[in-house]
């Protein structure tokens, strides 16, 4: 959740707060209760959105750290096939920049390469393991091919479901500031006269402004220590 959905949260679980903790007196035939309970729901699916995301993340984390032990086995492996073949070369000039190193590439560029390397190796498969290569090393490499390729592919599919997710979340937090734009009016329309009940809704109503870090010396100005109104309390 990026930071403005967070501030938009908390001043939505403030709100919910404010409104369980007060009966707002609605007419017969007002919206309001209507909307008061489509805006606990949002919010409660804003946050059941939001545990998910999270578990997404951590699940994310965990793929990429597979997805980068996976790559370095690959590379290694490529890395020692490199070196071999610059020594084979001086008996066998056809081997002359066939096998170039592998770091830096994409992940698509390395599984392309890797590929070729096992192709082309296995013309020379005896060459290498008279050179000290292990007699499985082209059965290794491609194993290691595989393992690379499931993890890219795992690590892409929790990519597109975390943004996927982070998608439903701006839509389900959009819901709640349409509902909430409806929402304001009324409830200050009820609320006249009881003016400390009014402060109070429009201290809750309002978005906490993102803290700035600033140089030494350096004066916050006056507008970064208030509080900023969300854009739905003034959206037609």
């Amino acid at each position: 959740m990026n930071d403005l959905n967070v501030r938009r949260l908390e001043m939505s679980n403030r709100v919910v707060e404010f409104l369980n903790a007060n009966s707002i007196p609605f007419r017969k035939g007002s919206p309001g209760p209507q909307l008061v309970n489509e805006f606990k729901q949002a919010v409660t699916e804003i946050q059941n959105l939001t545990l998910a995301q999270d578990s997404e993340l951590q699940e994310s984390h965990t793929r990429s750290t597979s997805r980068g032990n996976a790559r370095w086995a690959l590379c290694d492996a490529l890395d020692q096939i490199t070196r071999t073949s610059r020594g084979m070369a001086v008996s066998i000039p056809e081997l002359e920049g066939k096998f170039p190193p592998a770091h830096g590439l994409g992940d698509s560029k390395l599984h392309t390469r890797a590929c070729a390397f096992a192709e082309y190796a296995k013309r020379y498969q005896k060459d290498f393991v008279n050179f000290g290569m292990a007699p499985d090393f082209i059965d290794d490499l491609n194993g290691k091919i595989e393992t690379f390729e499931r993890a890219v592919t795992i690590h892409a599919a929790g990519r597109s479901a975390h943004v996927a997710t982070s998608k439903l979340v701006d839509d389900a937090m959009q819901s709640a500031l349409n509902i909430l734009v409806q929402l304001d009016p009324l409830v200050e329309n009820y609320l006249i006269g009881d003016s400390a009940l009014i402060l109070k809704w429009e201290n809750v109503r309002h978005t906490e402004r993102a803290w700035v870090s600033r140089k030494p010396g350096q004066t916050t100005p006056e507008s970064n220590t208030k509080p900023e109104a969300d854009p739905s309390a003034t959206a037609a």
